[in-house]
């Protein structure tokens, strides 16, 4: 799914992209597509439903489905996993709100420094966070140890379980809804507001009727991002001893090897996914664009004087920060100085996930490119419903992507199984949206018109499309890599699923090295994925960039 996180405002992500500038028939459709265009958006949509064609052959010849389905087991995770998924999207939006005002309509202390820093626990992978969530606040962490000379305390509140998982997951995914907040926020006429106050509206009164329906849809957005993230996490709830689809999906396939009961619960995963983008759907067709909505900004808002609760709400900030932020880096920063693996310990690991993220990156970008210009240029019903099937990857979890790819690779093309290339496929089907938002983003602005004056220049079509379409799309042509590199350098499952035998990643080396208690691995790995996902984060995210990213 896309949402828009960028200046202008947030794009509906049930909607088509429209061009902004062009009629229909400038977009190109009165020449229509080639045929090899057409060939490639067919083959890019037929491997997106690859994960979709395996769960429904086993839903249909697997015998005994409803028997696991309806197993007192299921049934309990099936309830942990809405419990989970219903608390973490309502926290992320009531911490993302207040933030993204804070730091777009008030005098808030360092506000610019401030929102970048806020955003940046988008980057910290779940796993990181709960690994230094579990060694620095668990019952005998970091902190018992400090507290027990002067306490006494020999032991703290466990965090494992729900509560773990829950401030873990909020924590991590209230970025969403702040960016797409703050976005809204940069974009709203001030006049409405003013108008309620002029009519005698108090504060309260004007965020509830006026500010809160303008927002409305970024809340929506950011809320089904955090939603969908919740339901594909395996690091934070395997870590955190949660047990989940995605925990329960993997446990059948590496401790029991039941790959019925794995497609099960897999199928299951699924029906939630889908629960929620389907309510999603019916919430925003319920309430509809909000009046207004559309409109110009005709000035810049006046910033809110926060007065004295300027510094208690930069502190409150600052709050939010140091568990979502400062702690990750901190403990990982603590147990590499404590017990440095050997230097040349993680050098392969990050060369692996340089190369698998990087591979990732050029091959989903090529596969989003026809896709793009198809939906953009070519706009029709067909075309709408290919881009919807291309976003059904990045809607399941990556283990259902793995799991599937292993089935039709053991099954089908046995030369896959455990390879690079498959890995690199399972990347591609599951971040596609990811790269198809800046590309959408980049190629509605531009009229075909610009082509078409190069086509009667007598340049050919390689040399109308790289030396003008091609320059044109730069920007998000790199924000697309950028956004799929920082995705797969943090993958887990899939990863662990599909990764050839001694490929080991980072993720995978902080994942094994926290399961084995080796904690000055686990940190390094940790603070190496850190920061190239830091870096990859503050590209996509630096002033004057339009992006629309559905990042995990």
């Amino acid at each position: 799914m896309t949402h828009s996180l960028g200046k202008g405002g947030s794009a509906s992500p049930f909607r088509s992209p429209r061009s902004r500038v062009a009629g229909r028939g400038e977009r190109g459709a009165s020449r229509g597509p080639s045929r090899l265009l057409q060939a490639a958006g067919l083959a890019v949509g037929v491997a997106c439903l690859l994960p979709l064609l395996y769960l429904a052959a086993r839903a249909v010849s697997g015998g005994g489905l409803a028997d696991v389905l309806l197993r007192e087991r299921s049934l309990g995770v099936t309830g942990r996993t809405v419990l989970l998924t219903a608390a973490v999207t309502l926290g992320s939006i009531g911490l993302g709100l207040p933030l993204a005002w804070l730091t777009s309509r008030t005098d808030l202390p360092g506000r610019g420094v401030m929102a970048w820093l806020l955003a940046l626990p988008l980057a910290v992978p779940s796993y990181v966070a709960a690994f230094a969530v579990a060694t620095a606040l668990g019952p005998r962490g970091l902190l018992q140890q400090a507290l027990e000379p002067w306490t006494g305390w020999e032991r703290l509140p466990s965090l494992y379980g729900f509560s773990g998982a829950f401030g873990v997951l909020v924590l991590l995914n209230y970025p969403y809804v702040y960016l797409a907040a703050r976005a809204r926020f940069a974009v709203m006429d001030p006049s409405l507001s003013e108008a309620a106050r002029i009519l005698g509206a108090g504060p309260l009164r004007r965020f509830l009727r006026v500010t809160l329906p303008l927002v409305g849809g970024a809340l929506l957005g950011g809320g089904l991002l955090a939603a969908l993230y919740t339901l594909s996490d395996f690091g934070a709830v395997s870590l955190l001893r949660y047990e989940t689809f995605t925990w329960a999906i993997y446990n059948q396939l590496r401790g029991s090897l039941d790959r019925h009961t794995a497609a099960g619960l897999a199928l299951l995963l699924v029906v939630a996914t889908l629960a929620v983008l389907a309510g999603a759907r019916w919430f925003e067709v319920r309430t509809g664009p909000p009046p207004g909505s559309g409109s110009a900004r005709a000035r810049p808002p006046r910033r809110v004087s926060l007065g004295r609760w300027r510094w208690p709400a930069c502190l409150a900030c600052s709050a939010v920060l140091a568990p979502a932020l400062l702690l990750p880096v901190g403990v990982s920063a603590y147990w590499f100085v404590q017990a440095p693996p050997a230097p040349h310990g993680l050098a392969p690991a990050a060369l692996r996930t340089a190369l698998a993220a990087s591979l990732a990156a050029v091959a989903t970008v090529a596969a989003a490119i026809p896709v793009t210009f198809l939906a953009v240029r070519f706009a029709s019903r067909r075309h709408a419903l290919l881009r919807a099937v291309c976003h059904i990857g990045f809607g399941l979890p990556g283990l259902v992507v793995g799991l599937s790819l292993v089935y039709f690779a053991v099954n089908l093309a046995p030369f896959l199984y455990q390879t690079l290339g498959l890995l690199v496929f399972a990347y591609a089907v599951h971040s596609l949206p990811q790269a198809l938002a800046p590309l959408e983003a980049a190629l509605a602005p531009l009229s075909p018109r610009l082509e078409d004056a190069a086509r009667t220049l007598g340049a050919g079509w390689w040399r109308r499309h790289t030396r003008v379409t091609l320059p044109l799309l730069g920007p998000g042509l790199a924000s697309a890599l950028a956004l799929v590199f920082l995705t797969t350098a943090k993958e887990l499952p899939a990863t662990l699923m599909l990764a050839p035998t001694g490929f080991g990643t980072l993720a995978t080396t902080v994942w094994s090295a926290a399961e084995n208690v080796e904690m000055g691995r686990a940190g390094a790995a940790s603070l190496l994925l850190l920061t190239a996902s830091a870096g990859a984060l503050t590209f996509i995210l630096r002033p004057g960039r339009r992006v629309r990213p559905a990042v995990r």
